[in-house]
């Protein structure tokens, strides 16, 4: 039976995110969001 990905995944420790926050690294975006900020922001980009 295939796995799925869902059975692979680590959470993130909650102290690490509250850090990386704090820090200024991270703001709770999704990945998806950011990425679309930076192809927004090079449209000229090769994909």
């Amino acid at each position: 039976m295939p796995s799925r990905i869902s059975d692979h995944v680590v959470p993130w420790p909650e102290a690490e995110a509250k850090r990386y926050v704090a820090e200024g690294y991270w703001a709770g975006a999704s990945l998806g969001h950011l990425l679309r900020q930076v192809a927004d922001r090079t449209p000229d980009a090769p994909p």
